[in-house]
């Protein structure tokens, strides 16, 4: 790591220095790699700061990537990062009581991208994945819209997906 120069300001961490940062009045996340002090944002998060404070100190990636649009991180949080985590990987998820297997690493043809198209065609999860973008752009509109603070009608809506997203979050660590 000591070769990789990071900007100004930003140091390189290792997971256990971030879950030091799980607090109120500190706290951290890291996200696809980057430390994020969000300690500013808890009250003003559209989802809510119980929904922050419940990951915090650790690597929400796969729940952060479920939720947020490509390049927020860019727009909305790039001037909160304190550093990257050394070694980072992507996470994998896995569904437990599912036959499908979700693997990150199949954009671009990686090594998984045969065995991942060929679980999607037997499990039929086009389809699956149609319809979830469907109630997500229900849910949310467009995926422009999605980044943006809720208005006090789709406050609600909001609120009752940053809370499945959290207890899915508890049923993963479990």
């Amino acid at each position: 790591m000591g070769d990789v120069k990071l900007p100004e300001g930003q140091h390189w961490y290792t997971m256990e220095d971030v879950a030091k940062h799980d607090k109120e009045t500190d706290c951290w996340i890291v996200v696809q790699g980057n430390v994020i002090n969000v300690t500013h944002f808890l009250n003003i998060h559209p989802g809510g700061k119980d929904i922050l404070l419940e990951v915090a100190g650790t690597d929400p990636t796969l729940v952060w990537e479920t939720i947020h649009a490509p390049g927020t991180i860019e727009k909305v949080a790039s001037q909160f990062i304190v550093g990257k985590i050394k070694g980072w990987t992507p996470p994998e998820a896995v569904e437990e009581e599912s036959v499908a297997i979700w693997v990150r690493n199949d954009v671009g043809g990686g090594p998984f991208w045969a065995l991942a198209q060929v679980v999607r065609w037997l499990c039929n999860t086009e389809k699956h994945e149609k319809e979830y973008a469907r109630k997500l752009k229900a849910t949310y509109g467009p995926r422009e819209q999605r980044i943006t603070a809720p208005d006090n009608i789709n406050k609600e809506k909001v609120n009752e997906r940053a809370m499945q997203a959290s207890m899915a979050l508890r049923q993963a660590r479990k």
